[in-house]
């Protein structure tokens, strides 16, 4: 029988005869006429087109400077004129006798006009104009908020920010909706504090409360009272479960979700906790009967709800049964 021997000499010349003694690793080495690339010439022609285009204008600048080619004409920017600015600087008393008629909603815009404005807004003077300004008898205020103790037990800032939420309207209207809020938008928050509360007469109703901070905000007391933008998710179950132990570490919440219950009824709540290192250190799900709120630290619902579960001074065993974390 005849054998076929390759020849390996033989060049390819066409696309179409490439095979695989043409690629790096081939056993056969073919020498062969590299293709010129079409891209490169293409790309050296547009740049010479565009050199000589640019050459012509020149030339035509340097005859009669107001006349340009056709193709130019529709591309023609005129400079900017030089024009002078000029701004007024208002003194702080004309900034201050403005912030008496500004709103509580636009307090922020108001502050972010100018350092004066921001000095005008840190003022003391201006939250107590403010408090005076929106204040009825009929509203309700708990004693701390009072005219005679707004400001003694802690910030002013903060106080009156907490009685515009019993006498302001547009901020008592939106109470209800924030608390009914998705309470995933406390993810990545660092946790406080945790504890539960079982009701008096309400034995297979359970209500945990746990307290989330800002990682940028620093913990400034050791107290349960929500702090200055803090937050506190209010979860009502009939489901017990322990609280997480974390023993002093810096814990935070990597999600949240609401998954179906075991009985595709109702919706469960699932907590994902992580450390500093992002590594999980424990998950806690509540299944049965699940009511979720959050109750940001300046809403009334805060006093009306989680404060009276914590009030030491009023319960005791007969009253209410407290369990510490």
């Amino acid at each position: 029988m005849s054998k076929k021997v390759k020849n390996k000499n033989k060049k390819y010349q066409a696309v179409s005869d490439f095979t695989i003694n043409d690629c790096a690793n081939a056993a056969v080495a073919v020498s062969g006429k590299k293709k010129e690339s079409v891209e490169c010439n293409s790309t050296k022609k547009l740049v010479e087109l565009a050199r000589k285009s640019v050459h012509e204008v020149h030339e035509v600048l340097e005859d009669d400077p107001e006349k340009l080619p056709e193709d130019c004409e529709e591309a023609k920017i005129e400079p900017p004129e030089n024009t002078e600015e000029f701004f007024a600087d208002y003194c702080i008393d004309i900034w201050w006798l403005i912030s008496e008629h500004i709103m509580p909603e636009d307090i922020l815009r108001f502050a972010l006009i100018c350092r004066k404005t921001a000095c005008v807004v840190s003022m003391a003077k201006f939250w107590s104009d403010l408090y005076h300004r929106f204040y009825s008898l009929s509203a309700g205020l708990p004693a701390h908020l009072q005219p005679r103790q707004i400001g003694k037990q802690g910030n002013l800032r903060s106080s009156v920010i907490r009685s515009l939420f019993y006498t302001y309207p547009p901020f008592k209207m939106s109470l209800s909706q924030r608390a009914n809020r998705d309470p995933a938008c406390l993810v990545g928050e660092h946790l406080e504090s945790a504890w539960f509360v079982q009701k008096p007469g309400e034995k297979r109703k359970w209500t945990f409360i746990y307290t989330f901070r800002p990682r940028s905000v620093k913990k400034t007391s050791k107290k349960r009272f929500p702090a200055e933008n803090s937050h506190v998710l209010y979860i009502s179950t009939r489901q017990f479960r322990p609280l997480p132990q974390f023993h002093g570490h810096d814990v935070f919440l990597k999600s949240l979700t609401r998954p179906l219950a075991a009985g595709f009824s109702e919706l469960a709540l699932k907590l994902t906790f992580e450390d500093y290192k992002r590594n999980i250190v424990q998950t806690i799900t509540y299944d049965s009967g699940v009511c979720v709120q959050v109750i940001d630290w300046f809403s009334p619902l805060l006093e009306s709800t989680v404060l009276k579960l914590c009030d030491f001074s009023a319960g005791d065993s007969t009253d209410n049964t407290f369990f510490d974390d």
